[in-house]
């Protein structure tokens, strides 16, 4: 899917949700394809943010592994799923909250 977002937007792949059991195996919760992790890798940015002044750059690149803000569990991340099967997410700039790595 080819997707280019417009002004501050960025598109996100959300990794899937990893549980750790009592015994210390990690594994992927059935929950991940309903609540994806709050960690996403940057597959496209947009120009960014606009003002009377001009265009504010964005601060995050392509590749990066970046952290977004989650609200609660009703709505896990503030921002909208554009593909559920790649676990695709559109999200202002505004709610990413830092860069992993």
């Amino acid at each position: 899917m080819q997707v280019s977002p417009l002004n501050d937007l960025v598109c996100l792949r959300m990794k899937p949700r990893a549980i750790e059991v009592a015994a210390g195996i990690i594994g992927v919760s059935a929950l991940s394809d309903r609540i994806p992790s709050n960690e996403g890798e940057v597959l496209a940015v947009g120009p960014g943010r606009r003002t009377k002044r001009g265009i504010v750059p964005m601060s995050v690149e392509v590749g990066q592994c970046v952290m977004v803000s989650s609200p609660g569990p009703s709505s896990p991340i503030d921002g909208v799923c554009i593909d559920e099967r790649e676990r695709l997410w559109m999200v202002p700039e505004s709610a990413i909250i830092g860069v992993v790595g």
